[in-house]
């Protein structure tokens, strides 16, 4: 092989290699282009997540305040519900020694039969002892 043929090909050669590194580095800036869109389209995707995750949160703090209020809306109406019921079981108790009275009962007999305070007795005589119930 003689110089000429030797520079020419070795001119090919570096033109061969100049090609090569041309491809390989197109092909890494295809690739490096794909990982770019790739990884903005994955922080538009955790933007939206952590909307997302921030709204829930917001929406669980809400839902947590009207819990507490319903706890506490249900706690009054169950103390309103036993107050009722204990003026219910007062008035039948009243009733009940309203008509004992009426009956001829004493106030001996209210506070023994009734619990009642030898006060209350008193008074339900007193106010209803006068009438009488048709036997």
């Amino acid at each position: 092989m003689n110089i000429p043929d030797a520079l020419a090909l070795a001119w090919l050669a570096a033109i061969i290699g100049l090609l090569l590194a041309g491809v390989v580095l197109y092909l890494l800036w295809r690739g490096m282009r794909a990982a770019r869109w790739r990884i903005a389209d994955l922080e538009a995707r955790l933007a939206g997540a952590q909307g997302d995750t921030q709204a829930l949160t917001m929406a669980a703090a809400g839902m947590d305040k009207r819990l507490l209020n319903l706890d506490v809306r249900w706690r009054d109406a169950q103390a309103r519900i036993q107050k009722l019921e204990g003026q219910q079981t007062s008035n039948r108790l009243y009733r009940e020694a309203i008509e004992l009275v009426r009956k001829g009962g004493d106030p001996d007999r209210l506070v023994s039969e009734l619990q009642l305070t030898q006060g209350e007795a008193e008074l339900i005589s007193m106010l209803h002892g006068g009438e009488k119930s048709p036997a």
